[in-house]
């Protein structure tokens, strides 16, 4: 990986989301529309750096689509962030917050959950296969333990 050039086009993406936020928050008049366009482009910058900061992906046949907490994103299957997505095409972090999200409320109202606070669209169905997936594996692991 070229350090300084993926910098420069990290830098480079971050500063147009910064223009285009001192844009429109010299248009805004309201406080909750002014904090929530602020968190739309804070997203948009996490979302620029980390797919700047995978690198190039080479071919059809060794990138995969993979559900991040900053949305889809193309990612190299040899990616670390592809360590245990095999099943669901979802990162490790993101499968992490689904649980802890749907341990608390129903697969459609954690869909809309995860919608409002990370701007990421991943359906209730989903939601769902990922929370038993990992629930059957602790069932595995408490019968283990006794």
């Amino acid at each position: 990986m070229d350090k300084i050039r993926v910098k420069a086009e990290i830098m480079s993406a971050i500063s147009e989301e910064i223009d285009l936020w001192l844009d429109k928050s010299a248009t805004i008049k309201d406080g909750y529309e002014y904090e929530t366009e602020f968190i739309k482009i804070t997203q948009n910058v996490n979302k620029v750096m980390l797919s700047k900061s995978l690198g190039k992906v080479s071919s059809d046949r060794n990138k995969k689509k993979l559900q991040t907490c900053f949305g889809k994103l193309e990612v190299s299957k040899g990616h670390i962030l592809c360590m245990h997505t095999e099943k669901f095409c979802v990162s490790s972090k993101m499968q992490e917050i689904i649980c802890l999200v749907a341990n608390n409320s129903v697969f459609e109202e954690s869909s809309d959950i995860l919608q409002s606070l990370l701007g990421v669209d991943i359906s209730g169905k989903q939601i769902q296969r990922i929370s038993e997936h990992y629930g059957q594996k602790l069932e595995e692991l408490e019968e283990n333990y006794q």
